[in-house]
This record gives C-alpha cells, structure tokens and sequence, in this order.
C-alpha cells in the first residue's frame, strides 16, 4: 500500500511492504413494488469488518525517493480505511402519470477511516448522511407518439450535509486543540460536495 503527506512543505510516500487484509461483512438489498407497480421501494445495507492482520513494513521516502526512515510494525486489528465499513441505505420512485416520476434517495455512511495505510490505530471519521432528489418527464412526440423527449432533474446532497469524505492524515485530537465534529483540524483531508444540481433531456427515436 501507499499513502502521500505533506511535512514540513515535503510530499513524504509511505510504502507498506506484507500488509494482509481481512474482510468479512455481510450485504443485504432489495427491491418491491406498490400500488399496481405506481411505487417502487428499494433498500440496502452493507455491514463490514475490514481490519489488517500480522506486521507489516514501512519505508517512508520524500519525492526524491531518498529513505527517510523503515523499520517494522504491528498493525494486527488496525481498521482498513478509504471506504465505508457500514452502509445503509433506502430509496422510493412514485410514477405519478405514466410518464411524469418523482424519486428520493437517502444513504448512511460511518465506520470511515483515514486512507493513511497500514495502522494499528486508525482515526475514524464522523458518520454522514446524504439525500437525492429527481424528478423525470417523458413528452412523446411524433406522428404516433412513438417518439420522445426525456426530461431529467437531480438535486444532489438535498439538505447540504457538510461532511468529510477523505482523510489522508490521522492526527488525534487533543485538549486545546482547534477541531471540527472532533477532527483535528491540521489533518489533510477533503469535504464532500455541497448541494450541486444536474439536468438533462434525452430523445429516443
């Protein structure tokens, strides 16, 4: 594996060398139908245990490539990080007209770490919730309405959650430090999108 910092103006790479992963979980979704098929409700959840396993090696080296330093660690029971150990997640799609829909998503992230490699103590990040929204239109055209114009509207992040999608730093908070939702703020790290909007019209001949 391989993570990138920056210390002290420096991008330093560290390389882990016999990192072994263990992942079990279990994955559950589904899919169902109302009120003459008008109503369609889906779900999913995923539950994970994603942890390295033994000692690994680690050689940390700047972008020259010089070995600043490599020695060994036990990193037994450290959690994997860069995905979410823990999803959930349900949606509804309401066929108001036959051609005129509205539909909703939510999904549930937590059990995220920092994406810093093989650790034995990992930093987990603050769980985070996201809704979407669409809304779609179908105008039949032509001589026998065998043609049609697709409308399309999505609202990304409906509700503007603020939330931190990647960590590449796994400082730990301390008394006096400065933080946000418990993150020591001098981590490296990336927030999600806000609220963005895309549309769409498609036709089919």
């Amino acid at each position: 594996t391989n993570s990138a910092r920056v210390v002290d103006d420096v991008l330093v790479n560290t390389l882990s060398f016999g990192v072994e992963q263990l992942h079990q979980g279990l994955e559950v979704d589904f899919k169902t139908k109302f009120f003459n098929n008008k109503l369609t409700f889906s779900g999913f959840t995923s539950i994970g245990d994603w942890e390295y396993k033994g000692a690994v090696r680690t050689r940390v080296q700047d972008e020259d490539q010089n070995i600043i330093s490599e020695d060994g660690e036990d990193v037994d029971g450290g959690k994997v990080g860069d995905a979410a150990q823990f999803t959930l997640g349900f949606g509804l799609d309401y066929k108001i007209t036959d051609d005129f829909s509205v539909d909703f998503d939510w999904r549930l992230y937590d059990g995220l770490y920092a994406n810093v490699g093989a650790v034995k103590n990992n930093l987990e990040l603050p769980s985070y919730d996201v809704a979407d929204l669409g809304i779609s239109y179908r105008l039949k055209i032509g001589e026998n309405k065998d043609k049609s114009l697709n409308f399309r509207l999505n609202v990304n992040n409906l509700f503007y959650e603020i939330y931190l999608s990647d960590l590449r730093s796994a400082r730990t908070a301390e008394a006096g430090d400065v933080t946000w939702n418990g993150i020591n703020v001098t981590n490296q790290g990336i927030f999600g999108w806000g609220r963005t909007w895309n549309a769409s019209v498609r036709y089919n001949f």
